[in-house]
């Protein structure tokens, strides 16, 4: 177990429904990284995640900020009241602006909003190593805004165990000139054909192309057959940033980065963001199937796929699409892909849970023989 920093180098702030299969572990993991304070906004939590997290140390619950308790709030936040009701990331940029003044507050130097199937490495050199907080931080200027946190997106590679941050050791690395061209040229063809579909299809033949065919990203609906084009990421496909607290107020922040008011928040970019994403088949249907209807948009095709499979369709036939079409099960083509450096493995995290799932095991065992004797 790492030491518990005595610093306030950083919290964390969480905007969460239905997490209580991966908020605990997360917490329990970000907390022996050093984490000063974790802020749980539960945004129309049903289940019992609350119950499991609110008596773990330096965790801090709230539901998320209602419009009537606001006071003096930045213009940005009084443009993004209209649409409260409608939107969780709406909820989730006003509960993340009122964590950044709590943690400033309490003298905490630095902010992150991430969500419960993401795990910080706070390491810039080797990404398969969780690093060192002290370090970390401390190789930051002091000019510094923001952190920005490149994801790395998880692989699945079939059923699991309902453990994913045991079970997930694959990651699609980044190529930021490959995902550089991606944009600029993706974003001409956004402005002539307004068509989400093709933009699908423009990224997979992009990534198809850039990768000679060694990541299969075509799809197919369980139902009607049709094609559902991917690119790369089935996530997203950036960062999530560290706020300095004391120049919060400077700026907005837009879910996964802080943006300019007055003025560009002066950024660097340091260590990872591991992101579980799509982990099993039941998270998947789970993840969808609770989506407001504000997060069902088009804009990213293959999502809004995703969502219509996973609420639409019976369990078993979401399950056997995630297992066919979403999974890279193949040991040839993870083979392959880890050959030509597209994939990395990452095996850090996996041993850390499983040693303190060992460890507790271990402990079980111990408690009822004694009981037993």
């Amino acid at each position: 177990m790492l030491e518990r920093a005595v610093n306030r180098r950083y919290a964390i702030t969480y905007t969460v429904k239905n997490e209580a299969k991966l908020l605990p572990d997360a917490i329990a993991y970000h907390r022996e990284l050093g984490c000063a304070r974790i802020y749980v906004f539960f945004d129309g939590t049903t289940d019992n995640s609350r119950d499991l997290v609110r008596d773990i140390d330096g965790v801090v619950c709230a539901d998320s900020i209602e419009p009537r308790a606001l006071e003096d709030v930045p213009p940005w936040i009084s443009q993004l009241l209209p649409r409260w009701q409608e939107s969780m990331d709406v909820r989730k940029r006003i509960n993340t602006h009122i964590a950044a003044g709590l943690a400033r507050a309490e003298g905490i130097e630095w902010l992150i909003n991430i969500d419960p199937d993401e795990l910080l490495l706070l390491n810039s050199q080797e990404v398969d190593a969780i690093g060192d907080p002290e370090a970390f931080f401390t190789s930051i200027g002091g000019n510094v805004d923001q952190i920005l946190a490149p994801n790395l997106e998880a692989v699945p590679v079939g059923e699991g165990t309902g453990r994913p941050f045991i079970d997930c050791t694959l990651f699609l690395r980044r190529f930021p000139t490959t995902e550089f061209v991606r944009r600029a040229t993706s974003a001409l063809l956004r402005r002539l054909l307004h068509s989400p579909m093709w933009q699908a299809w423009y990224d997979h033949w992009y990534y198809r192309v850039r990768f000679r065919g060694a990541l299969p990203r075509l799809m197919h609906d369980p139902v009607t057959g049709a094609s559902i084009p991917a690119g790369y990421f089935l996530g997203y496909s950036n960062h999530k940033a560290f706020i300095r607290t004391r120049t919060a107020d400077e700026f907005r922040f837009n879910i996964h980065r802080w943006e300019k008011i007055h003025r560009r928040p002066i950024s660097v970019k340091r260590g990872f963001i591991l992101h579980y994403d799509l982990c099993s088949a039941e998270y998947f249907v789970e993840k969808f199937r609770q989506r407001q209807p504000a997060m069902l948009v088009k804009a990213f095709y293959c999502r809004y796929m995703f969502a219509r499979i996973a609420r639409e369709s019976p369990f078993e036939t979401a399950r056997r699409f995630f297992l066919s079409e979403i999974c890279i099960s193949s040991p040839a083509v993870i083979a392959r892909l880890l050959r030509r450096n597209i994939i990395v493995q990452i095996n850090c995290i996996s041993q850390r849970f499983s040693r303190h799932e060992g460890s507790a095991q271990s402990q079980r065992f111990t408690a009822s023989t004694i009981s037993d004797v």
